[in-house]
């Protein structure tokens, strides 16, 4: 699933999430979930 939101014609917001099984730094946890935000300007 891909969502872009459109706030101005000239900037778009695309929210995401990753998903990471058994992650290197953190032994104690069995995923972690990391969300994102990108931001795209036009000019």
């Amino acid at each position: 699933v891909y969502w872009k939101l459109l706030l101005t014609p000239d900037l778009w917001i695309t929210p995401g999430v990753q998903f990471v099984w058994n992650p290197a730094f953190n032994p104690a946890a069995d995923f972690v979930a990391v969300p994102q935000l990108k931001f795209r300007l036009f000019f």
